[in-house]
């Protein structure tokens, strides 16, 4: 049999105790207790308010009841007088007792028409056919407007009087007589604003009730909330936590056990915490170390790859440099030759011309027409220009060809002296199909001694440069070459107009790889190599850009760098 070990506790075990005793949809003992508080609540407040509300619309009723009684009574004082005013031809009773229920707001207005149709029937709404003999409503009387329209005229003045009803009668089946009255009475306007904040009052005080219940399950449920918090801290690995005692007895059992395992753990958990540390040093050591050779090995396979393949481009260009370089030596040589051997034969036609007149009718016809279809003066005037013209070209050939073999010469060389403005010149004609049609160059050279330098390599430089500032004018721009001597350094300037390198990509411009370039058309290798040239020579070479302003490239090569050097190879 195995032997039960002891005193050993695993701290994820108990997490996953927890989280297993724990129901998916379990609800906690607050949350129950306080929606059955809420719902109990609720219950009472919707009875209460249904009871209130059913009582208010009671007395509303009775309200309206009460007002329409009063109305009937006060038409029957106001028809009284009208009819003696009627009869009498003076309204001033009539006046003053619709002053007195106007004063104290039980009628709005009264408008007495006549009833010239002699019509048994009350007058309506919309009948402007009658006349307004009086009223009290200022600058109407002896109008004829319908009820409707006087009714407009009333409420433009009087805004708030919205509710208005209207009780009309005919006297002595002379005059229609029209009563205005407001149906709300003051009991009637507080039991509707009591109505309409009834809910209000309703939703405050099951906020009141709901907020003394939380205030209950604060004091029942906060001890074992206190116990249920500490738990879920120590399950996130804070095992110096430690759960205060509570003010009972069957809690403070628990909480101690679960306070001495927490200590357990935190010792266990500290040992091994500190030998990870440790691991985790030493491996972020050595992936560092791995991240540094590797990011070496590729930068040294780059340059490998590149510098063989310069190297056998360069020798496959000085041997069609120098193939080329023969025909076009022969060609020039014997240009020279051709001028003079077309000028003595002019010389001689121009002699035997002076004398075809001698010569009999038919020979001299003969002659002269045979002159005149070879178009000879032409050819006279336009020949030593075209044989000056085949010459220049054979001299932009050859100076060509010559450029060409002074860039691709031994990857492998001694220091030598260079004039730094006639290598910019050299790179500019070996680039000169690319930007003929699109670039104007702008040449401010200034007076540079001798550099003592690497040839090639520099060459490789202004190359890689000046093609990358090509390749950033998408139409028409400007590349503008600067040279100056501070006394101890050459300083070359390269800016362009082009489309400017992103903020963000300045910093990667010479890391190996980097290209901004689409596939097919850049390596990623010709900054990365320019940039260890510049180094290998002691310089620095700083960026300026912009998006949409272009680039400047500011190359510093100190005089006496490469002094105490013999050889090296080039990238």
């Amino acid at each position: 049999m195995k032997k039960v070990q002891k005193n050993k506790f695993n701290p994820l075990r108990i997490i996953g105790l927890i989280d297993a005793g724990m129901k998916k949809n379990a609800m906690s003992l607050g949350a129950v207790f306080l929606i059955f508080m809420d719902v109990i609540m609720l219950i009472t407040i919707i009875s209460m308010t249904a009871y209130f509300m059913q009582t208010s619309k009671n007395l509303t009723d009775k309200s309206f009841e009460e007002r329409e009684t009063v109305t009937k009574s006060i038409a029957n004082i106001i028809y009284s007088a009208v009819k003696e005013g009627n009869n009498t031809n003076n309204y001033t009773i009539l006046h003053e007792v619709t002053q007195k229920l106007i004063d104290n707001k039980l009628i709005n207005f009264v408008v007495v028409y006549t009833n010239d149709r002699n019509n048994k029937d009350k007058l309506k709404y919309n009948d402007a056919t009658q006349r307004i003999i009086w009223t009290t409503i200022p600058d109407i009387t002896n109008k004829k407007l319908s009820i409707n329209q006087v009714k407009m005229l009333y409420t433009k003045d009087y805004p708030y009087d919205t509710n208005i009803r209207i009780e009309s009668g005919l006297v002595a089946q002379k005059l229609n007589v029209v009563i205005a009255y407001t149906l709300d009475s003051n009991i009637s306007y507080y039991i509707k604003d009591i109505n309409t904040k009834n809910p209000t009052l309703a939703v405050i005080f099951l906020l009141l009730s709901s907020f003394a219940t939380l205030i209950i399950i604060k004091l029942v449920i906060s001890p074992i909330n206190s116990l249920t918090k500490g738990v879920k801290i120590f399950s996130t690995g804070n095992f110096q936590h430690k759960i205060p005692m509570s003010n009972y007895k069957e809690l403070n059992i628990l909480i101690r056990a679960f306070n001495e395992m927490a200590g357990i753990i935190f010792k266990t958990h500290a040992s091994l915490q500190e030998k990870i540390e440790e691991r985790t040093l030493e491996i972020s050591d050595k992936n560092a170390q791995l991240n540094k050779a590797m990011n070496e090995l590729k930068e040294t396979q780059a340059m490998l790859v590149h510098g063989e393949k310069m190297r056998s481009l360069g020798e496959l260009v000085a041997g069609i440099t120098h193939e080329i370089n023969n025909p076009v030596n022969f060609i020039y040589g014997n240009l020279t030759h051709l001028n003079n051997y077309s000028q003595d034969l002019m010389d001689i036609i121009d002699k035997y011309n002076e004398y075809v007149d001698l010569l009999p009718d038919a020979q001299k016809e003969e002659t002269k027409k045979l002159l005149a279809d070879s178009k000879y003066d032409y050819l006279k005037d336009d020949l030593p220009d075209l044989i000056k013209s085949c010459k220049e070209g054979t001299v932009r050939t050859r100076n060509i060809v010559m450029d060409l073999k002074n860039f691709s010469r031994s990857e492998k060389m001694t220091i030598n002296e260079i004039d730094v403005n006639k290598e910019l010149d050299t790179t500019l004609n070996i680039l000169y199909n690319k930007y003929k049609n699109k670039v104007t160059i702008h040449k401010e050279y200034g007076e540079l001694s001798m550099l003592d330098c690497y040839g090639g390599q520099l060459n490789q430089v202004f190359m890689n440069i000046i093609d990358n500032a090509i390749f950033a004018i998408k139409e028409q721009g400007d590349i503008f070459l600067r040279t100056k001597d501070d006394g101890n350094n050459i300083i070359v300037e390269i800016e362009d107009t082009g489309t400017g390198i992103a903020k963000e990509n300045i910093e990667k411009v010479f890391e190996p790889f980097f290209t901004t370039k689409g596939v097919g058309e850049g390596t990623g290798l010709g900054m990365s190599i320019t940039y260890k040239i510049i180094q290998t020579h002691g310089g620095k070479v700083d960026i300026d850009s912009e998006l949409g302003r272009g680039t400047k490239f500011t190359i510093t090569l100190p005089k006496d760098a490469l002094k105490n050097k013999e050889e090296v190879e080039n990238v």
